[in-house]
């Protein structure tokens, strides 16, 4: 028997505690081993809206819905208690959109309902406010797909928290063209969502309809028991490796792009899946010998891409692609080059050594703004002479005068022959000196680079992924958000010869997580301007997210004791709605409150991990680690803990900056994106805390939340 699973199974499945789970993934592997076994219990309802659904029982409360597709197919849509079951059945029908060719679970009910209340609604509406859609008629409509049962709502909506509301029980893809008709022309988003499906099936064929890809980001078919196992096991998962049509026509395009392509969109819009996608797609045309680089800044980031990559492409694609940080690819150039490399000093590592060749030398010039100094200036823009670092542009540094310039060159100059002599080096340095190696051979090792988390690359290392690839179609593809950036460096791809201009694109609805969530991060971000690394402001105008959720909980604590034991309180809460330990993550600004964290939950019994680059997939654990390594992962539930004044920022830093306005606003952007980054990682629910004082950078989640809401789903 052929299973199919929907999109709203998956996520009917993280409702569930995990002995109902196991209750449904035993039913389904029989449904799928023995169909006529007398454990199956499938039977039609009374006046169902489509004849070909079924229901069975699943535990004394829970009923599955299913519909019979032939006499070797069912697809599951979701399961429910008895009562919410059978309401659904009596509504749902499966269709084939004839504009699009998705397969489309419709419940006619809720979308009428939706509909009517809209329509009935009263609408104080200022007299030069237009309806939000008033530029799409209804033959615009009818070409995007859109259920015409729809349209007299959609004429009178004013307000883009309605047309939520709205939208919310439509099939994926009439969501997003209705979402994206906010912001673009009916023709711009025929060309982006539409235009790339594959001709629509023209009969009401729908097991064939579900093997082409406009279908696979909602369904998921599966013919063994194995499989059918695996798929359930991690439900979302699962859904992370397929596209939405606007995703999908950027990973793989019509016809080759000419050139450098950017990829920018807020948190959980899929731009890590676009870019392994993308990987994929060229991995699969790649001519024999050709090989591909897939590209970030973490060793966390870089397994996730692999382990992804090979889930997705097989064991065939992921031979062919090169994942690794761009720090191990400048060691791996030298290494070719047959250059002795000695291991670089980390950042606290290169810290402590300036430290003690200071106090050495009798500077009294401070390690930090050495340390960055040295990274930002004279190692991101590989200077070589006291006079190019005197005249350097210093975009977001402290504004030093001439002669403190001076002097920092001075003990900089020093410091570099010191670890010279002491045959040590830094990772910027390595970077410089592959890139100078690299750009001298004439046959490059790469034909394709793919980079993820785009704003976080420092010059140097863009100089260097920009020399491991030749100038030609489709040579580099760059994803990112610079609402994310959380290590500050100012890049404009243009000087180094990565040109993206008049191929850049925005991904803006949120898969991932929810209003409520999605509000607040914004909320973090709101007055503030960021880069797009082309000279540029990027921006999230356009960035939403499509389900609700709790509210996230913002709440404070006299004492560190007293704010840790109410996050573990919170975590058995989350627990006893049936979250796995190994779905919720507790980021904090540094290791050493990490330690703290695991300690507390320890006594308490709660199973806890210090998250590394080895150990970030433990089982049975709560992941804690820095917010730093939350950059690119998701859980089901977040907690963002020890969110106090002094801590966030660190003041030792507010010290290091000083009285500098400057400064202090860079170092407060830098920090703010990583609570950005922390506070947009939950599928479903966030908690913020802190002890003492609140960081004036959390200041906007408790104006905006005042209300403590303890469920998890």
């Amino acid at each position: 028997m052929t299973i199919v699973l929907a999109e709203n199974l998956h996520r009917a499945l993280s409702d569930l505690d995990s002995s109902a789970r196991k209750r449904v993934v035993d039913f389904l592997i029989k449904l799928q081993v023995e169909p006529h076994a007398s454990g199956v219990r499938l039977k039609a309802i009374k006046n169902p809206r489509d004849r070909r659904v079924r229901t069975a029982r699943v535990t004394d409360d829970l009923r599955a819905v299913l519909l019979h597709l032939g006499d070797s197919m069912y697809m599951v849509q979701t399961v429910l208690p008895h009562d919410d079951a059978y309401r659904y059945a009596e509504q749902v029908t499966l269709t084939l959109n004839p504009a699009t060719g998705a397969v489309e679970a419709l419940e006619t009910a809720r979308i009428s309902d939706r509909v009517e209340q809209v329509v009935a609604a009263p609408r104080q509406r200022v007299t030069d406010q237009p309806p939000l859609l008033a530029h799409v008629v209804d033959r615009d409509y009818q070409r995007l797909g859109v259920n015409e049962e729809l349209v007299p709502a959609l004429r009178t909506l004013v307000d883009e928290a309605d047309l939520l509301e709205l939208v919310e029980p439509l099939p994926p893809l009439q969501r997003d063209v209705l979402l994206s008709l906010v912001d673009r022309s009916p023709e711009q988003v025929y060309a982006d969502l539409i235009a790339p499906i594959e001709a629509p099936t023209v009969s009401d064929d729908i097991p064939t309809a579900l093997a082409s890809p406009v279908n696979q980001a909602a369904y998921l078919v599966v013919t063994d028991a194995a499989e059918l196992k695996d798929a359930l096991a991690w439900p979302m998962d699962r859904w992370r490796t397929y596209l939405h049509p606007s995703q999908r026509s950027l990973a793989y395009p019509l016809k080759p792009y000419s050139g450098p392509v950017r990829v920018t969109g807020g948190p959980g819009t899929g731009k890590t899946v676009v870019a392994v996608h993308r990987a994929v797609s060229l991995a699969r045309a790649a001519e024999p010998g050709e090989r591909i680089l897939l590209t970030t800044y973490g060793n966390t980031l870089a397994r996730a891409l692999g382990e992804l990559l090979e889930r997705l492409g097989g064991k065939v694609v992921r031979d062919l692609v090169d994942v690794v940080t761009t720090d191990k690819l400048a060691r791996r150039v030298l290494v070719d080059a047959g250059r002795t490399v000695p291991s670089p000093l980390n950042d606290a590592d290169c810290l402590a050594a300036l430290r003690g060749f200071v106090a050495r030398t009798g500077s009294e010039l401070d390690p930090q703004l050495l340390r960055d100094e040295w990274y930002r200036i004279i190692l991101d823009l590989d200077l070589t002479s006291k006079e190019s670092y005197l005249a350097a542009h210093r975009p977001r540094m402290r504004r030093l005068s001439l002669r403190q310039r001076e002097q920092v060159w001075e003990v900089l100059a020093g410091f570099t022959e010191w670890l010279a002599e002491h045959r040590q080096t830094t990772f910027p340095q390595v970077t410089n000196e592959a890139a100078a190696v690299v750009s001298g051979w004439e046959t490059k090792p790469y034909r394709h680079v793919v980079v993820d988390e785009a704003q976080d690359m420092t010059v140097g290392q863009w100089r260097l992924l920009r020399a491991v690839v030749p100038e030609a179609t489709d040579d580099m593809f760059l994803v990112g958000d610079a609402h994310q950036r959380i290590y500050g460096r100012y890049v404009v791809l243009s000087h180094h010869g990565i040109h993206t201009r008049g191929r850049s694109r925005r991904l803006t609805i949120s898969y991932r997580t929810t209003r409520e969530i999605a509000r607040g991060g914004l909320a973090l971000l709101k007055g503030h301007h960021y880069d797009d690394l082309d000279g540029g402001d990027d921006t999230l105008d356009s960035y939403r997210a499509l389900t609700r959720g709790p509210v996230p909980i913002v709440a404070g604590y006299p004492t560190l004791a007293a704010e840790l034991g109410a996050l573990a309180e919170q975590v058995v809460a989350w627990r006893d709605v049936g979250v796995t330990m190994a779905d919720i993550a507790v980021g904090v600004r540094t290791h050493q409150i990490a330690e703290q964290v695991t300690a507390a939950f320890a006594d308490r019994g709660i199973p806890a991990a210090v998250v590394t680059p080895e150990t970030y997939d433990a089982q049975g654990a709560v992941h804690v680690m820095t917010v730093y390594r939350l950059k690119g992962l998701e859980y089901r539930c977040v907690a963002i803990a020890g969110m106090s004044e002094g801590v966030v920022p660190p003041k030792s830093m507010i010290a290091a900056v000083g009285d500098d306005p400057q400064a202090q606003r860079y170092l407060h952007d830098e920090e703010r994106a990583r609570v950005f980054v922390a506070a947009t990682r939950p599928r479903e629910a966030l908690w913020v805390s802190w002890h003492g004082q609140p960081s004036p950078l959390v200041l906007p989640l408790v104006m905006m939340f005042k209300t403590p809401n303890q469920e998890c789903a």
